[in-house]
């Protein structure tokens, strides 16, 4: 599928399928019965799993007979694995996608080893967020980039657009969306062992945010050493026919799937952004605390989309809280400082079992002291 053609040029196969995907997401979100699933719905529904809908996929919530916060315990403790075949893996290539990149995003993508993954953001002309992403040099010219589930396509217009920007042509670029391929989380302190299990490699000393390539049943592999839980992990690409057999595997190994809720806590115990709830189109990386995917020379030189708006300092900023007492904090309440001033508001709450009381993430003025600041129930 080819990028970096403008939209009149009807030919371009890519765009027509980018424009197939848009549709089919934008029909899931209007038709129940048109929501997507991933290679592992069937087992997810085998094993008693709770399904909602995120991000445009049908996608579990919890395990029958695997309480939330047992799925949390477990993954700290030991391990657990997610579905995560909802997030879009695209491969972006030739000669000129270095320079597509540094466009696109605010990674560093020149600096970046072979093998080397990093968290970058796509930021719109105002240096809002349009998403974050993980981007993995896998060649000299070529590059494995993870979008988060539901703006996969969105994300794929934003990189066609930085081309055009650059008068990319075909022969200088190419984005391709592996829709063939799942994607397995393996989370917790004993997930190296599932992943060398699985891939046969040694991963012990494999460093954080680096990719590993094997072969499984003769098909093409690849995990790399991050996770959305603070704890240590693997996602691991396979072939969608893979999946299933791969999961039961797992299974057998004492390692049991965890769900979107048991997710939810331990992202936020790690203090951890969702893209859409922590920050969006209107939030740039200074109020997000994302300042540091930007390192200092891209900063200096700028060149990305919104580079002009991004570094500037907000007013506000995001913040975690640990909130006294037992009752749940919603997305959305207000927060106020001691003398009853509104000085921000809640974008993530939940329960914390480690900590054991609700934890609470959200923006607040940037010179208003932490210390004074109380939740106001509403």
């Amino acid at each position: 599928m080819l990028a970096g053609l403008r939209a009149r040029q009807q030919g371009n196969l890519f765009l027509r399928a980018l424009r197939s995907c848009q549709n089919n997401l934008s029909s899931a979100a209007a038709t129940k019965s048109a929501v997507a699933q991933t290679s592992l719905y069937d087992f997810h529904i085998s094993k008693g799993a709770k399904m909602t809908v995120f991000g445009g996929y049908k996608m579990p919530v919890d395990y029958q007979g695997i309480p939330t916060l047992d799925s949390v315990k477990n993954t700290r403790d030991t391990s657990t694995w997610f579905d995560v075949s909802h997030m879009g893996q695209v491969l972006l290539s030739g000669p000129s996608s270095t320079q597509l990149l540094e466009r696109a995003t605010v990674a560093s993508p020149e600096k970046l080893k072979l093998g080397s993954a990093c968290l970058s953001l796509l930021l719109n002309h105002s240096g809002g967020i349009l998403d974050d992403c993980i981007i993995t040099r896998t060649k000299t010219s070529e590059y494995f980039i993870v979008f988060n589930a539901g703006k996969t396509a969105s994300d794929m217009q934003a990189v066609i657009s930085a081309a055009e920007d650059l008068a990319l042509t075909p022969k200088d670029s190419s984005l391709e969306w592996l829709q063939d391929r799942s994607l397995i989380a393996v989370q917790g302190p004993s997930a190296h062992r599932h992943a060398e299990s699985i891939s046969g490699l040694s991963l012990l000393k494999l460093p954080f945010m680096q990719r590993a390539d094997f072969v499984l049943e003769g098909h093409k592999c690849w995990l790399t050493r991050c996770g959305y839980t603070g704890e240590d992990g693997f996602e691991i690409s396979i072939p969608n026919s893979l999946a299933e057999q791969l999961a039961e595997r797992l299974v057998t190994r004492n390692c049991h799937p965890s769900g979107l809720a048991a997710r939810d806590v331990l992202r936020l115990e790690a203090g951890l952004c969702l893209s859409g709830v922590d920050f969006d189109e209107t939030v740039s990386p200074a109020k997000a605390t994302l300042l540091w995917t930007i390192d200092k020379q891209r900063r200096s030189e700028g060149r990305f989309v919104g580079h002009e708006f991004a570094t500037k300092l907000s007013k506000q900023k995001r913040i975690g809280f640990i909130v006294n007492g037992t009752r749940p904090v919603r997305a959305g309440w207000t927060l106020f400082s001691h003398d009853g001033t509104a000085v921000g508001n809640v974008t993530s709450g939940t329960s914390s079992p480690h900590v054991g009381s609700p934890i609470v993430r959200g923006d607040h003025r940037a010179n208003t002291e932490c210390r004074c600041i109380l939740l106001v129930i509403k």
